[in-house]
């Protein structure tokens, strides 16, 4: 596992809060286990997509 000895501030809506902790508390981790893994689940699709659309665009 790499160290994480890196951080990233984020502001939220109280609405966004209380939903993160309630589906962290349902999943049984923390919140900060639910955002980076959803956010770096996110970004490994988003990063697909955009990687499989430069191999169409450049014909490989």
């Amino acid at each position: 596992m790499a160290i994480k000895d890196a951080y990233i501030k984020v502001r939220v809506s109280k609405e966004q809060k209380k939903l993160f902790k309630k589906v962290a508390e349902l999943k049984g981790i923390t919140m900060i286990e639910l955002l980076v893994g959803g956010t770096e689940e996110r970004v490994l699709r988003e990063l697909d997509k955009i990687e499989g659309t430069k191999s169409l665009e450049l014909g490989d």
